[in-house]
């Protein structure tokens, strides 16, 4: 992974040269039409990472905060980008198309964005702006290999400048945030790492142009699908945390074994199962960017033991909570 930043002290900066250099790997004719600075003048606070582990994938890594009023410029050929934000909002212009990224609360947001044809693009940011965010672009010789069949995310390519947006499940947020800042590598690892994140994230996205068919009962129809989808959205709030079954299938309009057989049949797990692994998800997450201790993370978890939490952490993620925590 090649990581565009300079050391200095504990400040990691990003000049005007490794910046230009670096995103002229993912875009044609990348420019810097402001600020006027010489070469190595540093440009950006933080990290910029970026990495192209196999023809037609590119991901990027950024935890960056803007020194200055810039407006970057580049060519871009054709491409469905995925973009998930964790913090800060990201403005840019596709052509005459302007997109916004970012929800008004400063909450996590992701886009898809399709480019049919080579576009202009020009990015404005203001001095003291950040942002974390994660980038994934899919060129049409990756989808050349990948083997995807699906109509309706064929129909979204052919559109140019087709735009979705929603907001990233914590799950998705939690792979983002540990592409931000990756476990240490020896050997090349890091960018399969990377490779391997990413391709969840585009999966994650992609399965929303997708009606998987169930292996437990027949297809759901579309009424019952969109119900289930604001169902899973209503219980990544948090809202029904504290509230039973019966309770959630009430607010789903459902009896309890309904709901099972059918939030089964849409996603593959239990609510039971679906409640869990999200909780564990936000351990998860928490454990990584703020500064809590594995008690407090386990009582976040829903776990009276810290031990039951360990053991459930470890089955679900391959390591410890303490393996999760940041590196001093």
């Amino acid at each position: 992974m090649d990581m565009a930043s300079r050391d200095e002290g504990s400040q990691a900066w990003v000049d005007r040269g490794q910046l230009v250099a670096r995103m002229g790997q993912c875009t044609r004719e990348y420019r810097v039409l402001r600020p006027d600075v010489a070469t190595e003048a540093p440009v950006l606070a933080g990290h910029l990472a970026v990495v192209s582990p196999r023809s037609g994938l590119q991901i990027k890594c950024t935890e960056l905060r803007d020194l200055h009023d810039m407006t970057t410029e580049a060519e871009l050929g054709e491409c469905l980008s995925l973009v998930v934000l964790l913090n800060g909002h990201a403005e840019a212009r596709f052509g005459d198309r302007q997109v916004r990224i970012g929800t008004r609360d400063g909450g996590a947001d992701a886009a898809l964005i399709s480019l049919a044809e080579p576009e202009r693009f020009v990015r404005r940011s203001q001095r003291g702006r950040y942002e974390r965010k994660v980038g994934v672009t899919l060129k049409p010789e990756w989808f050349a290999d990948s083997g995807i069949a699906c109509a309706a995310l064929d129909r979204f390519r052919r559109e140019h400048l087709s735009i979705a947006q929603w907001k990233p499940s914590v799950r998705a947020q939690n792979i983002a945030s540990q592409m931000i800042r990756p476990p240490v590598y020896a050997n090349g690892l890091e960018s399969l790492y990377l490779e391997s994140r990413a391709l969840e994230l585009v999966a994650d996205a992609m399965g929303r142009f997708v009606d998987a068919p169930s292996r437990h009962t027949t297809a759901l129809d579309t009424r019952s699908r969109t119900r289930l989808n604001a169902l899973r959205e209503w219980l990544d709030s948090g809202a029904a945390d504290t509230l039973n079954l019966d309770q959630i299938a009430r607010h789903a309009g459902l009896n309890a074994h309904s709901l099972q057989q059918q939030f089964r049949a849409a996603f593959g797990s239990t609510i039971f199962e679906y409640q869990r692994n999200r909780r564990l998800d936000v351990a998860r997450l928490t454990l990584e960017t703020q500064a809590v201790s594995i008690a407090q993370a386990a009582w976040q978890a829903g776990y009276g033991s810290t031990a039951n939490f360990a053991t459930a952490f470890r089955r679900r993620f391959g390591l410890t909570p303490r393996q999760a925590q940041p590196r001093n």
